[in-house]
């Protein structure tokens, strides 16, 4: 629990980006989801029309299909733009974590360093703050 609320921490650190891209994240699933009820709504009223041997609406089928095409771009933007700004936060909370654990190395005695092979440990450091990262990044993307 001790660890998992200094993790926590350091995602405080981002609220801005982190904040934004949930919101970002939630346009484009409510985007998503919606557009095949605007695909939905024309089905009906054509095969509506069709039934009844009656003309079908082309400005209207021009109009909803304009405004398809204007939900599903806005559903990519915001999924993009979303998923820039997790990466780009997460990038930025595995800086710091690497930089405390940098900091903290510098102030660990000679003594410490002299059982562990070279590289070993800042080898740790780098793979665990990127296993961070990545699941920084793929929890709050998905």
């Amino acid at each position: 629990m001790k660890t998992f609320k200094r993790l926590l921490s350091y995602l405080a650190t981002e609220p801005l980006f982190y904040g934004f891209g949930l919101l970002l994240s939630i346009v484009s699933a409510g985007t998503t989801i919606y557009a095949p009820m605007i695909g939905k709504k024309i089905i009906d009223i054509v095969s509506e029309r069709i039934t009844n041997n009656q003309l079908i609406p082309i400005n209207f089928l021009i109009q909803q299909f304009g405004f398809f095409m204007l939900i599903t771009i806005i559903s990519a933007i915001t999924g993009y733009a979303s998923f820039l700004l997790f990466a780009f936060a997460s990038n930025r909370v595995s800086k710091r974590i690497r930089d405390d654990a940098h900091e903290k190395m510098q102030q660990l005695p000679v003594s410490y360093f002299d059982d562990k092979p070279a590289g070993k440990i800042s080898a740790r450091i780098v793979n665990d703050t990127e296993v961070l990262r990545n699941n920084f990044y793929q929890n709050f993307s998905n």
